[in-house]
């Protein structure tokens, strides 16, 4: 994991990297389950 030339920067980006792909506790995407509320709930813009 750590490389001899590694800078403390290297280090930390690589760990911050790790902790950001990780998932996360407790997250539940909002997704509706019907096609009559995904219309309700889009906007103008909305992708």
């Amino acid at each position: 994991m750590t490389e001899p030339g590694d800078t403390l920067l290297d280090r930390l980006g690589r760990w911050l990297a790790g902790r950001l792909q990780g998932e996360s506790s407790g997250y539940e995407p909002y997704t509706p389950s019907d096609a009559e509320t995904l219309r309700r709930t889009l906007e103008p813009g909305d992708i």
